[in-house]
């Protein structure tokens, strides 16, 4: 694993195995508040993991309303994290096939234990992932840049 910081900050996983791998870089940002983060770039359609993993389509910017764990099947290569009233995130994804968007709303507190009931609304999961196509050897990684809106 590599991480390099600078004015970005670059996470590099790299494996090499004779079995098959998956895996996702569980990257957290904080959020000025939830309910005014704009999405971009993670692709048309995604797995709802909260129900029952059924296929569906997705608006090209997300808004996050509720709780959320969705499997976004082919996100571009680059995604967007724009807040309302702040700054903005650019993550620059290597390797990846999916990448899953999380957060766990009003079950803060409970899962995860040691997070305060309110903080889910100052951060959300966004995970550059090689889920879907496992493979032998391969690198996956996230470049994060902060934008000044």
């Amino acid at each position: 694993m590599t991480i390099t910081l600078s004015d970005s900050c670059c996470v590099q996983f790299f494996v090499e195995t004779d079995g098959e791998w998956t895996g996702a870089l569980h990257t957290y940002l904080a959020v000025d508040d939830i309910a005014g983060v704009k999405i971009l770039g993670l692709g048309n359609e995604y797995r709802d993991n909260l129900d029952n993993g059924v296929l569906k389509a997705a608006d090209s910017k997300v808004f996050l309303h509720g709780p959320t764990e969705k499997m976004f099947l082919a996100p571009e290569s680059s995604t967007q994290v724009i807040q309302a009233n702040s700054y903005s995130i650019a993550m620059h994804h290597e390797g990846h096939n999916d990448i899953m968007l999380w957060t766990p709303w009003t079950k803060a507190g409970t899962n995860p234990a040691d997070m305060p009931a309110d903080d889910y609304k100052k951060m959300i999961c966004l995970e550059t992932s090689r889920i879907q196509k496992p493979q032998q050897t391969g690198k996956l990684g996230v470049r994060l840049e902060r934008i000044k809106n």
